[in-house]
């Protein structure tokens, strides 16, 4: 065998094979000698028919099957024979095989992309300061205390006020009518702040009966139907908070005072902004990176990972019913899908080329781990675990999961981390 690399591109490359005349006798003098021995011919006995009506039966059928060999075969080892990393089944340009001749064929294929070395100059990242606001604890303890509330029918019908327990029916506006809200009566606490705050303002002051038309903003090309909707009040009942004392406590959770409560409030929700700004973190991070290391991506994975997202958002469309997206959506379906999926090819090839030139990588050992700690976690049996991630093709996903972990810790060693206090409420907004 012989073979050849025409360079297309930093991520596309021709190979081209040529596969000798001997080689190629050979490989057709096996497939007929396999046949012979256990073809059924009418006439013949097993292992005795004559090659002539092999060929004249079996001939195009068996040049083919050979041809598929040769080709799988040849061309794994003209790959490996030239280093390249494909990263999907490569096109063929094949010729038809003739058992006395020589075989050539070429293969275009797409490439793992490469990087020279990783940049990791200039690149700075903030890394926000974490601290609990008392106001949040405190509304944490208020909603313990909310959901404590003793609940009671009233003297004499009144309209609803802020903290009452309040029974609606919604409607919502569409074709150009009221048709039934997809949602069934509920109850809402007004002020509570667990409705759309326009929802909650809008039944205080309405009575038993009564109804008013919430105006939720202006209409969106894929949401036209869902921005207005017609709130009926169908009850109303008073609600009397606890004090705030040791006995809410005890009632509520298992500390025995309010500071004890408060304080483990106050933990919990350190954990989240501890999370919250880890999550941040790592993304400002990658982002630094991704843009100080561009990378040529293989053109067919993008396009094909494209669409796939385009399938699976149109097949959750189809599911709600309607007539779906119109072609001017589709349109921004299709550029949005296709700059996601360059986003996370880009993400996936440099978080390998990083463990490539880091030497990073993730044991089976580690693999193990991560599935016993998940098991505790989820409080499931380790095999069931297993098999789970297993059957649905999901070791190899979090192999790479573990991968992105030890790179993360990797780059953040790297690059410069400037400690700064978390953007208040109307700097996050603007950002």
């Amino acid at each position: 065998m012989t073979s050849t690399v025409n360079r297309l591109g930093s991520v596309l490359a021709e190979v081209s094979v040529e596969v000798s005349k001997d080689e190629v006798k050979g490989a057709v003098e096996r497939a007929y000698s396999q046949l012979a021995r256990h073809a059924v011919v009418r006439g013949f006995r097993k292992g005795k028919v004559p090659r002539a009506i092999l060929v004249r039966l079996y001939g195009p059928a068996v040049l083919a099957e050979v041809r598929g060999d040769l080709t799988a075969s040849h061309l794994v080892k003209a790959l490996e024979e030239h280093g390249l990393e494909p990263v999907a089944s490569p096109s063929v340009d094949a010729a038809d095989l003739v058992a006395d001749a020589p075989y050539v064929f070429k293969a275009r294929v797409e490439l793992r992309p490469r990087l020279e070395q990783i940049a990791w100059d200039d690149v700075e990242v903030a890394r926000h300061r974490v601290a609990v606001d008392p106001k949040d604890v405190d509304q944490e303890t208020e909603r313990l205390r909310s959901a404590a509330a003793e609940v009671f029918e009233l003297e004499s019908p009144r309209p609803a006020a802020v903290g009452d327990q309040v029974r609606i029916e919604m409607k919502r506006w569409m074709d150009g009518e009221w048709k039934d809200a997809p949602w069934p009566a509920q109850e809402i606490v007004p002020g509570e702040g667990r409705m759309i705050k326009a929802i909650e303002d809008a039944v205080v002051g309405l009575s038993v009966g009564e109804e008013k038309v919430v105006d939720m903003g202006s209409s969106t090309e894929l949401d036209k139907d869902r921005v207005r909707y017609m709130v009926r009040v169908t009850g109303v009942k008073g609600r009397r908070l606890p004090p705030l004392d040791d006995e809410l406590a005890k009632d509520v959770s298992e500390f025995g005072t309010l500071s004890e409560l408060r304080a483990d409030i106050e933990r919990h929700i350190l954990d989240v902004v501890k999370k919250r700004e880890e999550e941040r973190f790592r993304g400002e991070l990658m982002a630094a990176l991704l843009a100080k290391n561009p990378m040529d991506l293989p053109q067919g994975l993008v396009e094909r990972q494209s669409t796939a997202m385009q399938m699976r958002l149109q097949g959750a469309l189809a599911a709600m019913g309607g007539d779906g997206p119109d072609e001017t959506a589709q349109k921004g379906f299709a550029e949005r899908a296709d700059k996601t999926a360059r986003e996370m090819m880009h993400h996936h090839f440099f978080v390998a080329e990083v463990a490539r030139h880091a030497g990073l990588e993730v044991k089976d050992a580690e693999v193990d781990a991560e599935l016993v700690r998940m098991a505790e976690e989820r409080s499931q049996p380790l095999p069931k675990i297993r098999a789970e991630f297993k059957e649905e093709g999901r070791l190899d996903e979090l192999r790479f999961s573990l991968l992105e972990g030890k790179v993360f810790d990797f780059a953040a060693s790297k690059v410069k981390i400037v400690g700064k206090d978390p953007p208040g409420p109307s700097e996050g907004e603007g950002k």
